[in-house]
């Protein structure tokens, strides 16, 4: 993604602004380098537009500093947050799709991948035919009624974004 700041302007009705700056700084707090490689590092003219990628997650802070002729400095400082919003994907291991009343049902294992999180938090939960959530433990469950299961499973990664993927069981 990129954020564009639009070029600034300071004035003060009682003194003539005497000089602004514009520093943007990265979440490793080095100064960010604009679309055009210009260095937002207070040496650039803040009237003009800069557009930067915001490649790294984190903060990226954005601090004007304005003089008026009496030498009496303001700061203004905001930060924009780069966020991960991209959820994980999940694959299910080979299974069946149908089994015997009665039966103890082994779930489809998951694979999950995330554009930044190494090792996703994953839940899975199990509905028999009327909908009720059925116990499982270690991976399995007890198919004690005949009609359609549900295996729903919900991955998350440390951001909070989320997947989702089922399947459904046939008990005979």
């Amino acid at each position: 993604d990129t954020v564009t700041l639009p070029g600034a302007f300071a004035y003060d009705v009682l003194d003539p602004v005497t000089g602004m700056t514009l520093e943007v700084t990265d979440p490793d707090d080095a100064f960010v380098t604009d679309e055009n490689g210009v260095v937002l590092d207070g040496t650039q003219d803040p009237t003009k537009d800069y557009t930067f990628a915001t490649g790294k997650l984190g903060d990226y802070v954005i601090r004007y500093v304005i003089k008026d002729g009496r030498g009496k400095t303001e700061n203004y400082v905001y930060a924009i947050t780069a966020k991960d919003v991209v959820g994980p994907t999940i694959t299910l291991s080979q299974h069946s799709g149908a089994a015997k009343k009665g039966d103890t049902v082994t779930v489809a294992g998951t694979q999950v991948k995330d554009n930044i999180t190494a090792n996703c938090t994953v839940v899975f939960y199990v509905f028999d035919p009327e909908g009720e959530n059925v116990a499982a433990t270690g991976g399995k469950f007890k198919a004690d009624m005949a009609g359609v299961y549900t295996v729903r499973y919900m991955a998350f990664d440390e951001d909070g974004n989320y997947a989702f993927a089922s399947y459904k069981i046939d008990v005979k």
